[in-house]
């Protein structure tokens, strides 16, 4: 079959993610439904299809590049359908081709880039008026590992294989992705109302080791219905990340002990630093 022609199973999950997007705009009323005002299922549904869409077209997209293209490109595409898929993944290919370590660094440097970027976009469209805020957060973050991947691109022309990324979204992986974020907006607004802050914190803490989007989702939310104030939705969203980086650390080191390995860890505390640093100048 041509490469750049959809698969049967694309063309289905496209259709299917299509017609769930026409029904949410024609038949769900844009207004919050539980007793704390928060949850607005054509908000949340918007979300969740955004990020389905995002998904769809990102391992399309990896699959049509082919594996002689750029890991820059690659890379970031990847990281926007799973940078924590995508860090294991280039872990496994730097331990399996030592001598291309730099390639592989860079792709999955790219794909952290694309998860900031994801978060960003979540969070301006769940709260408008916390985009510059959450912007600046990872602002320095995404800087420092842009000049990190120049440093590692430089100089280096190898091809590399194209990374495995999961077939394209299906209705049960939206239904998936929709129970996963709306649960973990429930935990985080629950631990909020009943525990405050430091519930609310270690809720964030759990949560964001292993999606750090729905903490986001989660947090822009509570944000938006006057839950949480700037500041402690700014505080918020700085504890996912830390979570975050911290996973993806852990998980650095389980698929590959090398060059690589020392490369990222010093990535991903460079940005815990960043975004600490740019939570601390943006509090005074």
């Amino acid at each position: 079959m041509p490469k750049f022609i959809l698969q049967k199973r694309e063309w289905k999950s496209l259709l299917v993610l299509l017609l769930m997007g026409f029904a949410l705009l024609a038949l769900v009323e844009d207004k919050v439904i539980d007793p704390w005002g928060i949850f607005s299922p054509r908000k949340f549904g918007i979300v969740v299809l955004l990020v389905s869409f995002i998904e769809f077209f990102s391992r399309i997209a990896v699959r049509f590049l082919g594996p002689h293209k750029s890991p820059l490109v690659v890379g970031f595409l990847a990281g926007l359908a799973s940078s924590t898929t995508l860090t294991i993944t280039a872990g496994k290919l730097a331990r399996e081709q030592p001598a291309a370590w730099r390639r592989h660094a860079a792709m999955a440097t790219m794909g952290l880039i694309a998860s900031l970027v994801e978060l960003i976009l979540i969070v301006s469209l769940t709260a408008p008026t916390l985009f510059w805020q959450a912007s600046l957060l990872v602002a320095m973050a995404i800087g420092l590992n842009a000049i990190v991947v120049a440093w590692l691109v430089r100089g280096d022309r190898r091809a590399i294989p194209n990374p495995e990324v999961q077939p394209p979204l299906d209705f049960f992986g939206v239904f998936r992705l929709a129970v996963l974020l709306t649960a973990i907006l429930a935990l985080v607004a629950v631990a909020q109302r009943f525990a405050g802050d430091s519930g609310r914190n270690a809720a964030i803490i759990v949560t964001g080791l292993f999606e750090l989007h729905g903490v986001s989702l989660a947090t822009a939310t509570l944000y938006e219905h006057g839950q949480l104030s700037r500041s402690s939705a700014l505080a918020t969203l700085s504890i996912a990340l830390l979570a975050s980086f911290l996973a993806k650390f852990c998980l650095v080191w389980i698929s590959a002990r090398n060059k690589f390995s020392i490369v990222l860890s010093g990535v991903l505390a460079a940005m815990a630093v960043a975004v600490a640093s740019t939570y601390w100048i943006v509090q005074l």
